[in-house]
């Protein structure tokens, strides 16, 4: 493989060792021409040009995660709720706490049981 994450980590492919037997300006790769002798002698002294993609950011998120919800529906046991992502759902536990509650919902459409704090989960009282 070109690229692979191990442990974690993207790490390069090494380069096959045939490519020693082709002249370099016939080699390319997805952005430009392989450099010959950049390399350690492991990946036969090849090394591709940096990648298009190396300069790849994540996209923002849609949804800021960070600032709690200003607006806490009054739940109790029973209550139907509507979350953004997981669809609709039934309150099936409160842990409240002084400084949040965590709300223990079962969802509808194979998404299963969450457990969501209050403060931050977009919910809609049914």
């Amino acid at each position: 493989a070109f690229h692979r994450t191990v442990f974690g980590s993207s790490m390069a492919g090494p380069a096959s060792r045939f490519l020693r037997d082709i002249p370099p300006e016939l080699i390319t790769s997805g952005d430009g021409p392989i450099e010959r002798g950049i390399g350690n002698k492991a990946d036969g002294g090849f090394a591709p040009k940096r990648p298009s993609w190396y300069a790849w950011q994540a996209p923002t998120p849609t949804v800021n995660r960070d600032q709690p919800v200003t607006e806490r529906p009054t739940l109790t046991l029973g209550d139907s709720v509507r979350h953004s992502s997981f669809g609709e759902g039934v309150v099936t536990g409160l842990d409240i706490t002084a400084a949040d509650t965590e709300v223990t919902i079962q969802f509808a459409g194979g998404v299963g049981v969450k457990r969501l704090l209050l403060s931050f989960a977009p919910l809609e009282k049914i």
